[in-house]
């Protein structure tokens, strides 16, 4: 029942995303100049409790980077605490005068109703070496996209916020320099879809360069949860999973998802490697879990929003301080593949995507759907064309959305028959009739007539 939860989500937050536009609820939140500052600086995961805190907090980043230490960076970063909502949000933020988030989106990944804390990165606007103890800030989260900068200024105490790490995947060399820039302002949009798991993923603490077997294993601890999988906590653990990705020292791109799918063979995990930004968001709607892969860091991503220039903004979680525990944490990130570089999130700022690989659960029962929706006559691929399964009883569905290639995937499919159904704007919708038997793997066509 987990899954079809969280299917509901991902299609109740596509119908919040039809009215970006709306006004703005009155309800939305803003900034206050009478707040406490939380000056928690370490294990984001958990909301505070406390009625009196405030719902953001602001820290100036140290960089410890493969052993060197620059202290009171330019990077600062924001904490929002906030109830999950099933529509996309939107963040605003003023710091020193300058828009540094603009229309960033919010999403609800550890699910709706549920309090939850995401990080968000941007320029202090000073030197290395300069202490910042205050800032001039003016914030909102609204249902709706803003026009303007938000204007209710009030000062807000900066606490001290640190980043310990080493890459963990291997990495071209980045020029020695620590730390790198800050990230320009980050700048939102109108989004065209989103998905978002819905639950508290597994954010485990993690050693020197241990970011790929700890991202692997929170993973497997997600799909063994919400799947009833036979997996122990040993044999899937970060230790097993260094082992499994033949990890030495760090990972290898193009190597270590390899070794960890042969040693899981017969654990019931599947797993597939792509680079289309595009199939994330069907990744998490079937209810896989997604590992981004860049160049020096691995994370798991627990929620994405396409926007409509194709840019990708991504919620991640991670370790932000390797062999120190207490440093998990959310973070936010823009990915842009007119660059092919990310943007925001401190760790993954200004790095290239390497791939994505996601995994789901295989098994007897179990089967999978797959193939391409295309526009006849002329075989083009229709991207984004809504796929989905429904169930004999008319209520278990799998809905996911085509790629821009317009391919589709939908494993984890018990015995049974069902429907399946392509729509695109445009065309007349298809319909027909499958059987799942005995973990059958089906490929369809699905032609769709303008």
């Amino acid at each position: 029942m987990a899954r079809l939860h969280r299917e509901r989500w991902c299609l109740l937050l596509l119908v919040g995303l039809l009215g970006p536009g709306c006004p703005a609820d009155d309800d939305d939140t803003t900034g206050d100049d009478d707040v406490v500052v939380d000056d928690d600086t370490g294990d984001d995961d958990a909301g505070d409790d406390d009625a009196t805190a405030s719902p953001v907090a602001f820290e100036q980043l140290d960089f410890t980077l493969q052993g060197q230490t620059s202290p009171d960076t330019g990077w600062g970063r924001m904490k929002l605490t906030f109830d999950g909502e099933y529509a996309v949000q939107y963040l605003n933020l003023v710091a020193d005068g300058v828009w540094v988030l603009q229309n960033v989106p919010v999403l609800s990944s550890e699910g709706p109703g549920h309090k939850q804390t995401t990080t968000y990165t941007f320029d202090l606007g000073v030197a290395t070496g300069t202490p910042v103890e205050e800032l001039e800030v003016a914030w909102t989260l609204t249902g709706a996209l803003a026009t303007e900068a938000p204007e209710d200024v009030w000062t807000a105490v900066v606490d001290d916020g640190e980043v310990i790490f080493s890459p963990g995947v291997e990495e071209p060399a980045r020029g020695g320099q620590v730390p790198p820039d800050p990230p320009p302002p980050l700048v939102g949009g109108p989004p065209s879809g989103a998905a978002f798991h819905g639950v508290s993923f597994p954010n485990q603490d993690c050693g020197h360069n241990e970011c790929c077997p700890a991202a692997v294993s929170n993973s497997l601890q997600f799909l063994r949860d919400q799947y009833e999988l036979d997996l122990d906590d040993e044999e899937i653990s970060i230790d097993a999973m260094k082992q499994a990705t033949d990890w030495d020292d760090g990972c290898k791109p193009d190597h270590w998802e390899i070794q960890k799918d042969a040693a899981l063979i017969g654990k019931g995990i599947g797993t597939r490697k792509f680079t289309d930004i595009a199939e994330v968001i069907p990744a998490i709607e079937a209810g896989e879990d997604v590992e981004l892969i860049l160049r020096g860091h691995a994370v798991d991503i627990i929620g994405a929003s396409t926007m409509q220039d194709g840019r990708m903004f991504l919620e991640f979680v991670d370790d932000q301080w390797q062999d120190k525990p207490g440093g998990t944490f959310t973070g936010t990130m823009i990915y842009d593949p007119a660059t092919g570089l990310c943007s925001g999130g401190t760790l993954t700022h200004a790095r290239a995507l390497v791939y994505f690989v996601a995994e789901y659960p295989v098994g007897p029962d179990m089967g999978s759907l797959h193939g391409t929706v295309v526009d006849q006559p002329t075989s083009d691929a229709l991207p984004k064309a809504a796929v989905e399964l429904v169930a004999a009883d008319g209520v278990t569905t799998y809905p996911v959305t085509a790629g821009a290639d317009g391919r589709y995937w939908i494993p984890g499919i018990p015995d049974g028959t069902y429907t399946v159904t392509a729509v695109a704007t445009g065309y007349q919708p298809y319909w027909g009739e499958i059987v799942v038997e005995g973990g059958t793997e089906l490929v369809i066509e699905m032609v769709l007539k303008g």
